[in-house]
């Protein structure tokens, strides 16, 4: 083996006995200390080191300042959101509308008792008896006021209910009430409702058929419409539009028509005319009329029915968009949603109040939102101007890092809710005209004719759907932004060690999460396709992958109807739920909580000694006192020096080598007291120590014991190998010489010798390549090992000097306490001669001691 040639003043660690002297070791360890106190007077700082914290701790101190604002911001942007939506008032209304449709709209009448309401609706005369006995009805009562039931059995002889009045004018009101198309008493239907389906286009072609053709649909006998929208329960947001275009519109308008003639047209919709035409009379169902022979305006070809009505309710100033909507699912079910949709009718008519905090926290929100453009703005120009790369490269490279990202993502995002807001009061104001023309025009001359009027209701209609699905998109950028202003708070809590705790924590663990979710993903997955299968024909949740994927997660965390899973069978249900409660929940997510805890642990040992936010804030607002008393400057006029110095080329500046000393700064930084310089030097040493600690022996000695010990072995294993080899080497030659020879047998003598000669020549390559091997792995670690002494001379040379200063500052603080000590001496004889007091020998007495 090789020898290995290291420094010439370090001996070789190759020498494990060597490692273990304590001795040496010490001996070497107190070189080191002497060397890591070096003099920044003298030697400095690297100018890489001080250059990089003190970009760190600007942008930690901008990261908390902008803590507060980050925080006014979220306050600002939540008190306008909130107070604009009114959530509570919407539910309020939207809740009675809804709870009136579906517990007050009945049929299947025993007496005055409905049996069944709209959830009862599973076939097509359920559908019109509900809309006949239950929806008109309600909405268009034929007594508008009624009285409690059975009053004419409690009151004396003589007295009849029926010719009690069905309308009351109020004190204060100009119409007696309730007056027509009054809704729950507070809500005004305007103009009435509109009936339109969603009908399918598919046709024979899509019935599904086996053998021949022609005999299968002669047997079917009508068209397939194959699947429908809905095959399970639809979501509330699929009631907010149509798959395809609405067809077969029907409105239903009392004010111009007249009540008779609703259930009248709902008559004439669920027989197609066919009344009508016996009777000899107009039909009022228009697409029905249209029709060549009788055809009911529900089918089978009708995919969705919706049923919806819009009001107005005068005390809040809002918009309400009422819809009962019903699916036909191609297995004979049918589904029905009820839901309303609502929107304020402008900012102006709210509470003064309100509007006062809306107006006030939504200036305040979008000013901070210019604030921080301008912010940003400024920044990217002062790396424009700064940098000499192209302006695209320098925004590109030095500029567009994540949280400026972040924030300008914040400022998109408020632009666009802005522009949403402007937008949803245009369409507010649209449907605020159209509303005006319709009640002028009814004040003024009437109701007008009854297609004229059912065109006018149409457009309005139409405004309103537009202004709602305006105003869902701006509630959804809402719902939105505070995930973005959460990033921008997470921003701020990056500059905080004790905040970024979180944060930092999933920053360790981000690789063993990576690996951790492919297993846990895939074993989940796994797992909902087996619930899938199980559970898939009898239970909801389970019918589709999708809805699987959300029931099991809910199951993962406790949520579960075991009652509905033990259908299929309780010893299958049951050993489905103990894998998965055993593998998902008992062992994998338990997993994960050892890795966060883990990581967490890490990040929480670092975080120990970290100045807590208020340590922090103090030292902020120490630094801004500092600098008012001109007894500092700031950090950004030290980093702006030093960029100065490299031509504003940050780049070079954060590679540089060169040693900054204290002079130095002061030379550079326009008034920069010495007393800042040297703590700022001293402070970027630390911290770039404590971020990078310096291995020294200790921290190798085992790997380089163990990689000793296998050269060893590797070398005393080629020796052994070698020695074999010549061995058997010699061995076949000795058995080849004592072999007869024979003509018969030369070619065979030929071949053995050529092949002992390939042996032999197979045998020195190894060794050849084994030494040169060995002799290119001695050299590397002879010179890694020779340029890590070499920098530990370098750092003992230093703490020797360090000491050697510190023992004279030390020396002359001796000399100072001696001379004050004398000093104090004398002050105390003086006074003794002077007054013979005994204060003086408690004062020198405090003096001595301190």
């Amino acid at each position: 083996m090789a020898s290995l040639e290291l420094h010439r003043e370090v001996p070789s660690p190759f020498e494990p006995k060597l490692l273990e002297d304590p001795k040496w070791v010490n001996s070497f360890y107190n070189k080191k200390a002497v060397a890591s106190e070096e003099s920044l007077e003298e030697n400095g700082v690297a100018e890489s080191i001080y250059a990089h914290w003190i970009k760190e701790e600007l942008s930690k101190e901008a990261a908390c300042l902008e803590l507060p604002f980050s925080v006014a911001f979220l306050a600002a942007f939540a008190l306008f959101a909130l107070g604009y939506l009114g959530q509570d008032v919407v539910m309020s209304v939207e809740n009675s509308i809804e709870t009136d449709i579906i517990e007050n709209a009945n049929f299947a009448f025993e007496g005055y008792f409905g049996n069944k309401n709209v959830n009862d609706v599973n076939d097509f005369s359920d559908f019109w008896s509900w809309t006949r006995l239950g929806m008109i009805p309600l909405l268009f009562p034929d007594v508008p006021y009624t009285y409690s039931e059975g009053l004419e059995s409690v009151v004396p002889d003589g007295y009849n209910v029926s010719d009690l009045p069905t309308q009351w004018l109020y004190p204060g009101y100009q119409k007696p009430a309730p007056i027509q198309n009054d809704y729950l008493r507070y809500n005004r239907i305007i103009g009435g409702p509109r009936f339109r389906q969603e009908v399918s286009a598919d046709d024979k072609a899509t019935c599904t058929y086996f053998g021949d053709e022609a005999t299968f649909r002669t047997w079917i006998g009508k068209p397939c419409t194959h699947f429908a929208q809905h095959e399970l329960p639809p979501d509330l947001i699929a009631t907010e539009s149509f798959a395809a275009k609405p067809e077969r519109i029907e409105w239903f308008l009392p004010e111009s028509e007249g009540k008779r003639a609703l259930l009248q047209r709902v008559i004439d919709m669920e027989d197609g005319c066919y009344s009508a035409r016996v009777q000899n009379r107009t039909c009022l169902c228009e697409w029905c009329a249209q029709q060549v022979s009788a055809h009911p305006w529900l089918d089978e070809q009708t995919q969705r029915i919706e049923i919806a009505f819009i009001t107005y309710n005068a005390h809040y100033g809002l918009y309400n968009l009422a819809s009962v909507n019903f699916w036909f699912n191609r297995a004979g079910h049918i589904y029905q949603r009820v839901f309303v949709r609502s929107s304020w009718a402008g900012l102006e008519l709210r509470e003064p109040g309100a509007l006062l905090m809306i107006i006030g926290a939504g200036v305040l929100w979008v000013l901070g939102c210019l604030y921080l453009a301008k912010v940003e703005v400024l920044e990217m120009a002062t790396f424009i101007q700064k940098s000499n790369k192209l302006w695209y490269q320098t925004l590109a490279q030095d500029y567009a890092g994540f949280w400026n990202c972040v924030d300008w993502l914040a400022i998109i995002m408020t632009l666009v809710i802005c522009g949403s807001f402007g937008l949803l009061h245009l369409f507010i104001g649209d449907v605020n005209y159209k509303l005006g023309q319709i009640v002028a025009d009814v004040d003024a001359n009437g109701y007008p004719p009854v297609q004229v009027y059912r065109q006018s209701i149409s457009d309005f209609a139409d405004s309103v759907v537009a202004m709602l699905d305006v105003e869902g998109n701006f509630r959804f950028w809402l719902c939105i932004y505070p995930v973005v202003l959460l990033m921008r708070l997470f921003k701020s809590f990056a500059a905080q060690k004790r905040l970024a705790i979180v944060t930092d924590t999933f920053s360790v663990a981000y690789n063993d999460l990576m690996h951790f979710f492919v297993v846990f993903l895939s074993v989940y997955f796994c797992m909902t396709v087996n619930a899938v299968i199980f559970f898939g024909q009898d239970m909801l949740d389970f019918a589709t992958i999708d809805r699987a994927l959300h029931a099991c997660f809910r199951a993962m965390l406790g949520d579960w109807d075991w009652e509905a899973m033990g259908r299929i069978g309780i010893h299958k249900a049951f050993a489905w739920f103990f894998s998965f409660m055993l593998v998902m929940v008992m062992v994998l997510l338990n997993m994960l909580v050892a890795i966060l805890m883990e990581a967490y642990g890490v990040v929480k040992d670092d975080a120990k000694n970290a100045d807590s936010l208020f340590q922090q804030t103090r030292n902020i607002l120490r630094r801004a006192q500092q600098t008012k008393r001109k007894e500092r400057v700031k950090l950004s006029d030290i980093w702006d020096a030093l960029l100065k110095e490299h031509q504003h080329n940050e780049a070079a500046l954060l590679n540089s080598q060169r040693r900054i000393t204290p002079f130095y700064l002061r030379e550079i930084v326009e008034n920069i007291p010495a007393s800042q310089a040297v703590r700022t030097l001293k402070n970027s040493q630390t911290d770039h120590d404590k971020k990078y600690p310096a291995f020294d022996l200790q921290d190798f000695k085992a790997g380089l014991t163990s990689m000793v010990t296998r050269l060893d072995y590797s070398a005393l294993c080629a020796t052994y190998l070698s020695e074999k080899i010549r061995q058997y080497q010699e061995l076949a030659k000795a058995e080849g010489r004592d072999m007869p020879v024979a003509a018969s047998s030369s070619v065979a003598g030929t071949d053995a010798t050529e092949a002992t000669s390939s042996a032999d020549v197979a045998i020195e390559k190894v060794k050849a390549l084994t030494q040169e091997h060995s002799n290119e792995m001695a050299d590397g670690i002879a010179t890694i090992l020779g340029e890590e002494m070499q920098e530990l001379e370098k750092r003992q040379y230093n703490q020797r000097k360090a000491i050697d200063t510190t023992s004279e500052q030390l020396q002359r603080v001796r000399d100072m306490v001696y001379h004050l000590s004398e000093t104090c001496a004398e002050i105390t004889n003086l006074a003794r001669q002077l007054d013979g007091a005994a204060a003086p020998s408690s004062l020198m007495t405090t003096v001595t001691t301190s």
